[in-house]
């Protein structure tokens, strides 16, 4: 898929099918709405294009981005989580 989804699947311990696949596990969510804004602010990617990659719509990937961005200020856990994975990029 790209090089976010190879760093997700390196490591954890979810495949590409369960980011694409149609799981609502808040963990796989979560790694999703990293993989939303990876793909937004660094690759430059539409929405309707990130939407395709993971099998959804373009408001899913829109509230994702919300999402992630509300994860971030205010859980501490999930931002060490995201840190760590952006360093190995």
């Amino acid at each position: 898929m790209n090089k976010i989804t190879d760093l997700i699947v390196e490591n954890t311990k979810y495949s590409k099918e369960d980011l694409t696949g149609k799981s609502q596990k808040i963990e796989i969510n979560n790694l999703r709405y990293f993989a939303y804004h990876y793909m937004k602010t660094v690759k430059g990617m539409s929405l309707r294009d990130i939407a395709k990659q993971f099998n959804r719509n373009h408001p899913s990937v829109f509230n994702g981005l919300k999402k992630f961005s509300k994860l971030m200020q205010e859980d501490k856990e999930y931002k060490e989580v995201i840190n760590s994975l952006i360093i190995k990029l």
